[in-house]
């Protein structure tokens, strides 16, 4: 029975918190510093985070530079909100090309925000 209660508590207990600056101190006699307080990864994690990474950039410009140029080059109308945002976003040369293109598609349509000029009735 006495055995039973030592290991009830003993699987109870919870373990010690390892210290916050656990990582920052000194070695003794080594002339380094700080010891970085995460662990460096090696090559082969540094290369599969690389990749991951790579792999959302990639995805996101080609899921919204491909939304953008369906709007631009192929949209119905110059007044689609998710394409005047995406458009108002885009780097300013990207941004007025795609103003003139919008331009020559609707010639007599009143330009959509980010592609007129301060009166909004004509096109930059």
């Amino acid at each position: 029975m006495v055995s039973i209660l030592s290991e009830l508590r003993r699987v109870g207990k919870r373990p010690a918190r390892p210290r916050a600056t656990k990582g920052l101190d000194r070695k003794a006699g080594s002339g380094q510093g700080l010891a970085p307080p995460y662990p460096i990864p090696d090559g082969e994690k540094m290369q599969k985070l690389l990749k991951v990474v790579t792999v959302f950039v990639v995805a996101g410009a080609v899921m919204f530079g491909g939304r953008w140029y369906m709007y631009v080059a192929q949209g119905d109308t110059p007044y689609d909100e998710v394409g005047i945002a995406l458009n108002g976003y885009a780097p300013s040369p990207l941004r007025s090309w795609g103003c003139h293109k919008m331009q020559a598609r609707f010639p007599g349509q009143l330009p959509p925000y980010g592609c007129g000029t301060p009166d909004g009735r004509n096109w930059l």
